[in-house]
């Protein structure tokens, strides 16, 4: 098979990995891409939807792995703490990584590749007390595995490369950063909409530089806590910063390592917060024109465009009398003071969010 071909099969057969696509529409999609013949087509058809079952199994062999470790580190101790963080590596990476691992062959990808790529990333720590035992478990993050598989240049940048065609990165640009960062943006209100909405840059010198997580900050990847910060604070009158979502974010799960966050922390968090969360579709337009013309807000997750040349999270604060909708951007003053015509972000939001996506609708 010609090598553009494999990446175009790879690339969309491992975002099965992701629950947001539909199993159904593979084939159909397939068959635009290929000339092969139908046999052909539904074998890799039938390898794609094998993997999306190892995703829905991930959890599960991820659990067993790290449990055999701990095992087999335990015998012949007594073992009396055992701490497990192993959130470094998401499996959109892990796929990317065994893809190339495997010279990007879909049909290698199977159980015991994911099974052994899990072992390899897993890392421990050890120290004795009083004869006992304390372990901790940790994983290697992207960079430090391939460093492990002595991948080269060239591996790296295919791992990437796949990587981004799986994930929509919340990472803004070093030019975006840079014009935003070591400023705060204490006070600024929008008081244009039905809605005061309070302004939070996820740059802002009071917490920009901060950790989310282990391998980003605050300003570079927390527009999702960022957004969501303002919609709970501007909803509920309660002064929750994108510190406290990011912190109450990485602590439950929903930081996507060397990404941003995962869909759900918006549905998730908003509801942790005391708020209502609906989601809503494409083809839920008039719906989020109504929630927003009810003073409603809404987060919305963008795709490239005129927002972000990956993944982005938004907050919809309202709509003009002529129809333009009125966004709070937390990587940009400049484009949260100008409206926006509802078909541009119609045309950008990320058409495969998951959660209930692309929009949330947000009501106390």
């Amino acid at each position: 098979m010609p090598q553009m071909l494999k990446i175009a099969v790879i690339s969309f057969g491992v975002l099965l990995l992701l629950p947001v696509l539909i199993f159904n529409a593979i084939p159909h999609f397939l068959f635009g891409w290929l000339g092969n013949d139908s046999a052909d087509v539904g074998r890799m058809t039938d390898m794609a939807v094998n993997i999306g079952g190892i995703y829905n199994r991930f959890d599960d062999i991820s659990r067993r792995e790290t449990e055999k470790l701990i095992q087999e580190l335990s015998e012949g101790y007594e073992t009396d703490a055992v701490s497990v963080d192993v959130r470094n590596t998401n499996l959109a990476w892990l796929i990317a990584i065994i893809a190339v691992q495997y010279n990007q062959d879909l049909y290698t990808i199977d159980e015991d590749a994911i099974r052994n790529m899990i072992a390899d990333k897993l890392t421990y720590s050890s120290s004795f007390y009083d004869g006992k035992q304390s372990l901790r478990i940790e994983d290697l993050d992207p960079y430090e595995l391939m460093d492990k598989l002595e991948f080269g240049t060239e591996q790296r940048q295919w791992a990437e490369f796949l990587f981004s065609n799986m994930t929509d990165t919340q990472t803004v640009s070093d030019a975006e950063y840079i014009n935003s960062s070591d400023k705060s943006y204490g006070g600024i209100i929008y008081s244009d909409g039905l809605t005061d909405v309070i302004y939070y840059s996820q740059a802002d010198s009071r917490w920009g530089n901060e950790l989310y997580g282990k391998t980003n900050t605050i300003g570079k990847a927390g527009c999702g806590p960022a957004a969501l910060a303002m919609a709970v604070s501007s909803l509920t009158g309660k002064s929750v910063t994108p510190k406290d979502v990011a912190d109450w974010s990485y602590a439950n799960g929903y930081r996507v390592e060397h990404s941003g966050s995962k869909h759900s922390l918006i549905p998730d968090g908003a509801r942790h917060y005391g708020l209502r969360a609906e989601g809503a579709g494409i083809k839920d337009a008039q719906k989020v024109i109504d929630a927003l013309t009810d003073g409603k807000l809404v987060i919305a997750i963008m795709s490239a465009g005129h927002f972000t040349s990956g993944g982005h999270f938004i907050l919809l604060r309202g709509v003009t009398a002529d129809g333009m909708i009125l966004v709070a951007d937390p990587i940009s003053v400049s484009r949260s003071e100008q409206p926006w015509e509802f078909q541009i972000i119609l045309n950008e939001v990320n058409r495969n969010a998951g959660a209930g996506g692309p929009f949330w609708i947000l009501s106390a």
